[in-house]
């Protein structure tokens, strides 16, 4: 069943977009970034984190990724701090990647262009706060690693879940 937003009340400037995934959460490492974007670079820095974002399970799910855009100067901390607020989950890159594999043209249907979809469990890479993402400039579109006090730009989206409830 697909989530709405009617519930969730977005920072002032912000925008809240829902897509909807089809989530494998043992996908190769390599393998999710080669789909997600595939001008992804071999020598990119993206290929070099896996090991710190484990499989977190092996049944292929359906997720509603809740998809939040700051205004211009705010910054990834702002995002996760509303995401806690509101009860939302981080996302790992492995969700962002599937969005990338699943929404090639993602740009047009934000109506935004360049634009880049961050995971918001964030990661560390040569002793700095990183965090993955996937960009698109029109057709094209990669998966990459961000410093997180870079991302914040106005064509930045943070990643979220709602809980999984409890069975």
């Amino acid at each position: 069943m697909s989530e709405t937003l009617a519930d969730l009340i977005p920072p002032l400037g912000a925008r809240l977009h829902i897509v909807r995934i089809s989530f494998k959460p043992d996908r190769g490492w390599d393998e999710a970034i080669d789909l997600a974007g595939h001008g992804t670079p071999d020598d990119s820095s993206v290929r070099k984190v896996g090991h710190q974002y484990p499989p977190t399970g092996n049944e292929e799910t359906n997720e509603d990724i809740i998809l939040l855009r700051l205004h211009n100067s705010d910054s990834f901390d702002v995002a996760l701090a509303w995401a806690r607020e509101n009860k939302l989950e981080n996302t790992v890159p492995r969700e962002v990647f599937a969005i990338g594999e699943q929404y090639p043209k993602l740009y047009d249907i934000i109506g935004e262009n360049p634009i880049h979809v961050v995971a918001t469990e964030e990661c560390n890479f040569n002793s700095d706060r990183r965090a993955c993402y996937v960009w698109w400039r029109g057709s094209r579109c990669q998966a990459d690693l961000g410093h997180v006090v870079a991302l914040g730009r106005v064509c930045t989206w943070f990643a979220f879940r709602r809980p999984t409830p409890k069975a």
